[in-house]
């Protein structure tokens, strides 16, 4: 554990919050420098950077944020995942059989096929592209990069409802 000297009366509180953010991050750098979140072990392949960013500038509520972003770091309760941490037998989905995971969960479960279709519909409109060419992994991965800044931000806001909404009737 680190130990960060006491505010003394000569330390404003920006000097003394400097000085335990400084601490903070010489702690993190001293521990194991392969400790990466699970996810990007997970996803290599996938530009981090740029996700986080779209979601952190795309203007959204902290709610959508908040379920886009358990969506992504993949900490839903799915049979997939339960079934990884041995808390479940099997990995199939109770209401259809299917393998669960949250990408089957937000596209393909239930009334999610036709859903996801409409969805892509439009943003094929937006994009200028035909709906088939549009990935699901989009919805749990959005690390893209479209111009003009409107448009992205406009597919990023389509992408982050349609995940909340499949994600809080599902």
């Amino acid at each position: 554990m680190a130990y960060v000297l006491p505010t003394t009366e000569a330390d404003s509180r920006h000097v003394f919050k400097k000085r335990i953010y400084a601490t903070l991050l010489q702690v993190t750098k001293n521990e194991n420098p392969d400790s990466e979140m699970r996810i990007i072990r997970k996803c290599p392949e996938v530009d981090w950077r740029r996700m986080w960013r779209n979601i952190h500038s795309s203007g959204l509520s902290s709610a959508i944020k908040s379920t886009w972003y358990v969506a992504i770091n993949d900490i839903l309760p799915t049979h997939d995942r339960l079934t990884e941490i041995r808390l479940v037998p099997t990995n199939s989905r109770p209401k259809c059989n299917d393998p669960d995971s949250v990408v089957h969960r937000i596209t393909d479960c239930g009334d999610g096929p036709l859903q996801w279709t409409w969805t892509k519909q439009k943003l094929g409109i937006i994009l200028r592209m035909d709906p088939k060419h549009i990935p699901k992994e989009w919805t749990l991965y959005p690390d893209l990069h479209l111009w003009p800044p409107q448009r992205q931000a406009a597919v990023l806001w389509i992408l982050a409802h349609f995940v909340f909404y499949r994600l809080q009737n599902n």
